[in-house]
């Protein structure tokens, strides 16, 4: 796929640590992403967004819950942004750029600020600008910077801070459990982009842990978003 962010960079901003205190109906989003191993016969990765509202952007215990997002990694096809490879930075990255896209398209309406919460230190700094976009990963980034950039635009405020993986946080395990959905071709199905991909078939439900609130996930055909002459990179 074409980069469609080519010139789209950011100054380096590290200062993006949110207040001691919040203000009222901040978004808080925790993001994440899920590939599979090398090797793998079905190359697969998918991101995931759990989106909250009114906690204390720390553990978050009193939150409200406002949405899922979930999708697989796409490298072609209506909902590409420049992942050319399957891995678990090109996920988060994802996540990031999802998450930012949802306060885009359907939080428009609130003036509370917004704050992404990944766990990977990587996807962090390269969407802030603290790290550079190169390598495979830049057009992806590019976009994620666009999409952060085009928020911030409209007058949000954004953070950034990273919450620590697998330490037991129940919104950063949703994010996770969202993602592996996602790795398996569901996706949530929400905003402009993904209303137009699918779905392939609108009777399928998602079942497990997170069926609460979730009924409308549809499986998707996987091919739709996976270029097979591509190999799975972990």
């Amino acid at each position: 796929g074409q980069d469609r962010h080519p010139t789209a960079d950011l100054a380096p901003q590290a200062d993006r640590v949110p207040p001691r205190q919040l203000p009222a109906h901040t978004r808080v989003l925790y993001v994440d992403g899920s590939a599979g191993a090398a090797g793998d016969v079905t190359p697969c990765a998918g991101w995931g967004v759990a989106v909250t509202a009114d906690g204390d952007g720390e553990h978050d215990a009193e939150a409200t819950h406002l949405a899922d997002l979930w999708g697989p990694v796409p490298m072609h096809g209506a909902a590409f942004e420049g992942a050319t490879q399957l891995t678990n930075n090109t996920a988060e990255l994802t996540a990031i750029l999802e998450a930012l896209r949802w306060v885009d398209e359907l939080d428009a309406a609130s003036a509370a600020p917004i704050i992404i919460r990944p766990d990977s230190e990587y996807a962090a700094k390269t969407i802030t600008g603290v790290w550079p976009a190169t390598g495979a990963n830049a057009a992806l980034v590019r976009a994620a910077r666009a999409m952060l950039a085009r928020v911030e635009a409209s007058g949000r405020t954004v953070y950034v801070t990273c919450v620590r993986a697998h330490r037991g946080h129940a919104w950063n395990e949703r994010a996770d459990r969202l993602a592996a959905r996602g790795a398996t071709g569901v996706t949530s199905g929400h905003g402009r982009t993904w209303s137009q991909v699918g779905p392939r078939d609108e009777g399928a439900r998602m079942q497990g842990p997170l069926a609460d609130g979730s009924a409308n996930a549809c499986f998707l055909c996987f091919e739709d978003f996976v270029d097979p002459a591509r190999p799975n990179v972990d």
